[in-house]
């Protein structure tokens, strides 16, 4: 390969691959080292636990309108925070649509009407089938993640919402902040008036 001499052993029933990567660049090359990487890892992930569910904001917009319908049976103040920590899950399909350049509040506001008659209603990038037309256009816009097979692990958004949970928890725990002088060796010499002109 190029100037490398390269022996390759061909093996059917082997449980270990190779995989040789070229690209004219190195940034190309990294590019695609890191997307096989990440296609490795999902099917790890995939292989340990298989459950998915629906991507593109769907499964967050659906927690968020649970939790608020759960924080208006609550008295007092409880319902204040339940519903804080709801809204925080509206943060994913805003970033979705934000980092694609589109108007996050429409989205939401599209996400939380049309999530009541369509569960997997989330924010679909790129391609996206139409049910109606049969048609494939690239479009920026809310549409059912399952039609078009847009999923996440199960796993990775428990772990996301539990450590971030415990995150808050910690910092909401907090009750008292030390502020302690820096550390360092001996005091700095003052060289008093070093930009005075004379």
């Amino acid at each position: 390969i190029g100037e490398t001499h390269v022996i390759i052993f061909k093996h059917a029933k082997s449980h270990i691959a190779t995989l040789i990567l070229r690209g004219s660049t190195d940034q190309i090359l990294d590019d695609c080292e890191r997307a096989v990487d990440d296609a490795v890892n999902n099917f790890k992930a995939l292989t340990r636990d298989p459950v998915l569910l629906p991507g593109g904001g769907a499964t967050e917009i659906e927690l968020a309108s649970k939790l608020t319908e759960y924080a208006r049976t609550c008295p007092g103040i409880e319902q204040y925070a339940i519903q804080r920590f709801a809204e925080t899950f509206e943060y994913i399909p805003k970033i979705l649509a934000e980092n694609s350049g589109v108007k996050s509040t429409e989205i939401l506001a599209k996400l939380y009407v049309g999530h009541h008659d369509n569960p997997n209603l989330g924010f679909v990038v790129g391609q996206m089938q139409s049910e109606a037309t049969q048609s494939n256009d690239i479009t920026y816009e809310t549409g059912d993640v399952k039609l078009n097979e847009l999923y996440d692990l199960y796993v990775t958004k428990k772990w996301a919402v539990l450590f971030a949970t415990k995150a808050a928890c910690t910092v909401l725990s907090v009750d008292e902040i030390i502020c302690a002088k820096p550390a360092g060796g001996p005091k700095q010499k003052e060289n008093k008036g070093w930009d005075n002109d004379d």
